[in-house]
């Protein structure tokens, strides 16, 4: 097994909002890992301590997931219903994007909300998720091009949020990976700056590097390109790389 994560508030921020999670354990005779990026919502409430919340709550799943069977959908909502109901009474808003990539072995489980996003790199470097954002949206729908897409403001702004949106239509899906494969996620402070054929190179070097600083090498490579957000990587494989 082999690993690299990073985490900053970036060249601007002067709070880190984003939050990451990486564990991974022998449990019997398989192995069980959890990666996950939550990126709190910066115009609402306590961003950063929502985000952090969240994976805490990810953190107490993982353990109880080492010796028991586990439900992460019903869990995710639960922690939904906590955040939303925290926000009514306190007549505040809590939210934050959740990318989720938990495996057994060779068997994958996924669940998304938002714009943070995952890939996996097998031949070549795939994104899996879909950003639930208004200008993804739209440009599904046809109404803008892609041109105007990769342009759009609204790029920025979530259609699906944990503890904001109702009812949360969080994505959830299944796959098989090699043991070879290189799981990357990270939040949209990476995914904006960098784009496909850069992220592939850091991941390709991850792989088959020896050295683990490609997730801090990557959210550097992100600030010299003048990104101002906060940013966030984790990039995994089962395999030495080598």
């Amino acid at each position: 097994m082999k690993y690299s994560f990073y985490s900053t508030a970036g060249r601007i921020k002067a709070v880190n909002e984003d939050a990451l999670l990486l564990q991974v354990a022998i449990c019997g005779s398989s192995v069980r890992g959890m990666v996950a990026v939550c990126d709190g919502v910066s115009s609402l409430s306590n961003s950063s301590r929502t985000s952090a919340f969240v994976i805490r709550q990810l953190h107490i799943l993982f353990e109880r997931w080492k010796k028991h069977s586990i439900q992460p959908q019903c869990e995710l909502l639960k922690i939904h219903r906590q955040l939303y109901e925290k926000g009514q009474r306190d007549h505040r808003r809590y939210g934050t994007t959740c990318s989720l990539f938990l495996f057994e072995d060779d068997a994958y489980d996924i669940y998304h909300i938002g714009d943070s996003r995952i890939y996996l790199m097998q031949d070549k470097l795939s994104l899996l998720t879909v950003d639930q954002t208004l200008a993804q949206m739209k440009y599904d729908r046809r109404i803008i091009s892609f041109a105007e897409y990769t342009h759009s403001d609204e790029r920025h702004v979530l259609t699906q949020c944990l503890g904001i949106s109702t009812p949360l239509q969080m994505v959830h899906f299944q796959g098989k990976w090699n043991e070879s494969d290189a799981v990357f996620v990270c939040s949209d402070g990476i995914s904006n700056a960098l784009d496909e054929a850069i992220l592939q190179e850091y991941v390709r070097r991850f792989l088959h590097a020896k050295q683990q600083g490609q997730a801090k090498a990557m959210a550097h490579k992100a600030m010299a390109k003048g990104e101002r957000d906060n940013l966030s990587a984790v990039l995994f494989t089962r395999g030495d790389g080598l």
